[in-house]
C-alpha cells in the first residue's frame, strides 16, 4: 500500500445505482435531452457549470453524467436510442396517453430523486442467489 486510499463512494459497490436507469430513460425518451448531453458534453469543459445544465438541474451530478458520456457518445449507442425514441412515441402516440413530449419535466426529476433513495444489493459475482 502506498498510503493512499480512493475517495469514498457515494454509494456500496455492491448496491446498483438505479440513477444509470433514470439517465438511460431520460436519454431514450427525450431527443432534446440527447442533444445536450452530446453537445455540452462534446464542447464544453467539465468544470464549465452550464455543462448539462439541464440534465443537472433533475438531479443528475455532473460526475455520473461525465462517468457515462463516452458511452452515449457511441454512434452504435445513438442509433440504438434513435430507435427507443421512436418506439417510445410510437406508444405513447397508440395509448393516447399525452403529447409526444411524455413525460414531463417534472417526472424525470421525481425519477431521479427516487432512484436516488433506492439500491438493491447486488449477489457476489457469479451467484445468481444467495440464501440468508
Amino acid at each position: 500500500m502506498n498510503g493512499y486510499s480512493a475517495p469514498a463512494p457515494e454509494r456500496d459497490s455492491s448496491n446498483f445505482d438505479f440513477r444509470t436507469v433514470a439517465l438511460f430513460t431520460m436519454m431514450a425518451t427525450q431527443p432534446k435531452l440527447l442533444h445536450e448531453y452530446l453537445a455540452d458534453g462534446a464542447r464544453k469543459q467539465p468544470d464549465d457549470a452550464t455543462r448539462w445544465v439541464t440534465i443537472r438541474g433533475f438531479g443528475l451530478p455532473p460526475e455520473l453524467l461525465a462517468e457515462f458520456f463516452c458511452l452515449f457518445k457511441r454512434e452504435d449507442v445513438q442509433g440504438a436510442l434513435l430507435v427507443t425514441q421512436k418506439l417510445f412515441a410510437t406508444m405513447v402516440a397508440r395509448a393516447d396517453y399525452c403529447d409526444l413530449g411524455c413525460p414531463s419535466p417534472d417526472w424525470y426529476a421525481r425519477l431521479i430523486a427516487y432512484t436516488k433513495e433506492s439500491c438493491q444489493p447486488l449477489n457476489r459475482p457469479g451467484v445468481e442467489l444467495e440464501v440468508q
